[in-house]
């Protein structure tokens, strides 16, 4: 597995805070969730600038796939955020567990499904648990080469999260703690 590395030169990904504060806010809620990661492209960088939940549960054998529903959200969201400015796009998706940093069966479906759409998208993996003071707890990754389903190599992307100035100093942990006492579970 990859380790995260802030300092890392080659960053692909900048994820706003209002994109990380909803995965925040959704980890507090669900045990697990899923949902989608919408932005748009700068040079050879991606924005994350949002982040939308669709399905979340408490109970940890429970289906959190897509019912119908979720597909005419899903929908009338992207019609929304091509009206932003600049226009966003989905450019991924995001799964939160208390597990490993590596997907699992629907979760490699899911994301062949997007790369093959997309050949950028990306998916992030946030353990809540994983949060350290400099460790926001999410690795963002993607798969190199999409021919066997049954051999996928990953690749994690070197990514940072970006903070407006009052949250800058503060660590992780203490961005979640601040976190935990103005959301309402």
């Amino acid at each position: 597995m990859e380790n995260y590395n802030p300092n890392s030169k080659n960053v692909q990904v900048l994820i706003s805070e209002n994109a990380y504060l909803s995965l925040l806010r959704n980890s507090l809620k669900y045990r697990v969730s899923t949902g989608n990661l919408a932005g748009f492209k700068k040079n050879n960088l991606i924005v994350i600038g949002k982040a939308k939940h669709f399905v979340g549960t408490n109970k940890l054998n429970e289906d959190i796939s897509f019912k119908n529903e979720d597909y005419v959200k899903l929908m009338t969201w992207e019609e929304k955020l091509y009206n932003n400015d600049p226009p966003h796009y989905i450019v991924g998706w995001y799964k939160i567990w208390k597990g490993d940093f590596i997907p699992r069966g629907y979760d490699i479906t899911t994301q062949m499904g997007k790369q093959g759409l997309n050949p950028e998208a990306f998916m992030i993996i946030l353990n809540p648990d994983q949060i350290t003071n400099v460790d926001p707890g999410l690795r963002i990754i993607r798969f190199k080469d999409l021919t066997d389903p049954r051999d996928v190599e990953l690749e994690y992307l070197d990514f940072k999260v970006v903070f407006i100035e009052k949250n800058r100093k503060m660590s992780y942990i203490d961005i979640l703690n601040n976190y935990q006492v103005k959301v309402e579970i």
